[in-house]
């Protein structure tokens, strides 16, 4: 029973760090997108392209050169 115990107490930290890992390549993911896309924009329009990334807000906007 105490070998249990000992067991269960490390799996748990290892399954939140698994679920905070899966967030983060999720978000970088998302990120990569919203940045490819911008580039595509640029490529295609021929027109400069600028994502700007609000840190505190977890948000960002995207912007072209008109």
């Amino acid at each position: 029973m105490l070998v249990l115990g000992v067991l269960g107490s490390m799996a748990v930290p290892s399954v939140a760090g698994t679920v905070e890992n899966l967030k983060l390549r999720a978000d970088a993911q998302k990120m990569a997108g919203v940045l490819r896309m911008a580039r595509q924009d640029a490529i295609t329009s021929g027109q400069t392209s600028k994502v700007v990334f609000y840190s505190g807000s977890n948000r960002y906007k995207s912007y072209d050169s008109s």
